[in-house]
This record gives structure tokens, sequence and C-alpha cells, in this order.
């Protein structure tokens, strides 16, 4: 169950997405249950969402910051697979998060940079510094009419960990790699 009323709107836009159709379902007798993705990362994605941009900020920025808090990545693939076991052998009105493994960011941003060959991270930012810099990045983007590296919104999630269970998933014979 959700209960944290201090989450940033993002985070409460994608429990209430969850939340409606199951109502919904529920209402008219039908059968569905939900898979909930963590921050899936791939190959083949055609653009950029707010969770692969985070990826793309970091590479982008010339000081290699990480900051505090953590959060849960899973592979497309193993999230694919996932909606297929859901599918055949999910119960109805059940939720399956398909995730993998909780990493703090600073373990994410040095394994982007061993897997680019870049160095860093070099400092870790607070929430207050974040915040500031994604004011700037937003600032930046409006005057040069390209989308922000960051945004307030991102910046309101730095120290949260948004650690995460696939146990139920797994009982379907989900297993990330």
């Amino acid at each position: 169950p959700f209960n944290d009323t201090d989450a940033p709107a993002y985070v409460q836009t994608k429990v209430l997405q969850e939340q409606a159709p199951l109502e919904r379902a529920a209402a008219l007798g039908l059968e569905l249950g939900a898979v909930s993705p963590t921050i899936v990362v791939g190959p083949y994605d055609t653009h950029l969402s707010p969770s692969n941009q985070v990826i793309v900020t970091y590479l982008s920025d010339p000081f290699k910051l990480t900051f505090p808090g953590g959060c849960n990545i899973v592979s497309a693939s193993d999230v694919a697979r996932g909606h297929i076991l859901a599918a055949q052998k999910g119960a109805p009105g059940a939720r399956y998060v398909l995730g993998a493994e909780n990493l703090e960011w600073a373990a994410i941003h040095r394994l982007i940079s061993e897997l680019c060959a870049v160095p860093g991270p070099y400092l870790q930012a607070n929430h207050t510094g974040s915040y500031l810099a994604a004011v700037a990045a937003e600032m930046q983007a409006w005057l040069s009419k390209k989308p922000p590296l960051t945004t307030r919104a991102q910046a309101s999630m730095v120290g949260r960990y948004y650690w995460y269970r696939h146990e139920q998933a797994a009982a379907l014979g989900y297993n990330p790699m």
C-alpha cells in the first residue's frame, strides 16, 4: 500500500495510474492485474523517458555529481518477460513489481562511469544543491528552447530511496538478470 503523502507529484501520479484501472475493472467485474516496472534500462528506446534521462544527465555533467538516495533498476528484457509471466500466470487484481536490484545512486553512477569508460563520480550533491542546479537547468532550457537536463521535480526526489522487492513476480517464475 502507498502511504507517502509527501511523495513528489510524479510518484503520486504513478500510483493513481495503477489504482484507477484496477478499481474500474473490479467495478465492472473484469479480470485485471498490474505490473509495475521500476527504472527500466535497455536498448532500442526511441526517446528518453524521465527515468533514463537521469543516466544521460549524469554523463552530460562535467562535474559527474552523484547524490544521496537510491532506486531499483531493471533490464527492459526482464520487464518484457515479466509481462508475459503475469499475463500467463498472474492472478486477477494482483500487483507485480518488475524490478531487479536496489542500488544507491553513487553505486549506479560508478557503474555508468565504468560501463561508459568515463571518470567519476567526483562529488556528492545534497538536496539543496540539486534543487538549485535544477532551477538553473530549467532557466537555461527556457532561454535555449531545449529540454532541461534536470528538473525541480527530479531534484525533489534526491535523497529518497525507492527500494522495491519482486517476490510476488518471482513466484510466477520472474528471475531478473
